[in-house]
């Protein structure tokens, strides 16, 4: 198993929350964010992004199709990525990630995208 930040492979993996995402990371990266977890031994080859259940880590669930969405709104909408972390008050970088499936939003932010491009991301 690899950190999903560095790529490197460690002895222990941690999941955790760093600016607002969640990541299995090895122990030096770990440190950069909020420990959620441990990823416990055994369970190291199918805990990786596909294989994490959304609902455990969010407690609701989400659109899969969620970049689609997100990325059909900014074009309708004929809105910038840089005008749309201004109004969501998220980092561009982010924001791209998120835009290009990379990442799964955190609440808040899926409901600032929400709000902001006027679409539905979440199943209440």
């Amino acid at each position: 198993m690899n950190c999903e930040i560095c790529g490197l492979s460690d002895k222990k993996f941690y999941k955790v929350e760093i600016e607002g995402s969640v990541f299995i990371a090895c122990s030096n990266c770990a440190k950069g964010g909020k420990i959620l977890s441990e990823v416990v031994e055994g369970k190291e080859e199918s805990m990786n992004r596909k294989d994490l259940n959304i609902e455990d880590i969010y407690g609701e669930d989400i659109d899969f199709n969620f970049s689609n969405k997100i990325k059909e709104a900014i074009r309708s909408r004929n809105i910038s990525v840089e005008e749309l972390s201004k109004e969501t008050k998220t980092p561009i970088d982010e924001l791209n990630k998120v835009i290009n499936g990379k990442i799964i939003p955190r609440i808040d932010l899926t409901r600032k995208l929400e709000k902001a491009l006027k679409i539905k991301l979440s199943e209440d």
